[in-house]
């Protein structure tokens, strides 16, 4: 750059070697960066709204698929309570005289060994 300046007599200016960097150096890749950031922010705006309209309707289909799984686990502890309640009925069912006599017995244990 010295040796073209000093052998044209000219200001560095208005060599093309300045005027090709200055053209395209930081600055022209500066406003390229922020052009390609004003585009991205004016495309996230423009999809804003849909994903608004998108998270509305997964927040309702979630709900909806809540109800649905608390009514199911209702349905499963209301049976699970219904088969405790029979097991347990046979005691309410018999007199208290036969239970006492019934768990008053002796047990005998015969170990069987086959030969």
């Amino acid at each position: 750059m010295q040796y073209t300046q000093a052998t044209l007599k000219a200001a560095a200016e208005f060599t093309t070697f300045f005027q090709y960097m200055y053209q395209n150096g930081p600055w022209s890749v500066f406003m390229g960066y922020v052009w390609t950031l004003d585009v991205y922010v004016d495309f996230a705006w423009a999809q804003f709204g849909t994903l608004s309209i998108i998270l509305i309707i997964l927040m309702a289909v979630e709900a909806a698929i809540q109800i649905v799984g608390t009514c199911y686990e209702s349905f499963i502890l209301n049976a699970a309570n219904v088969e405790a309640m029979r097991r347990c009925s046979v005691f309410l069912s018999l007199p208290s005289a036969t239970i006492r006599s019934v768990a008053s017995r002796q047990i005998q244990v015969v170990l069987s060994i086959a030969l």
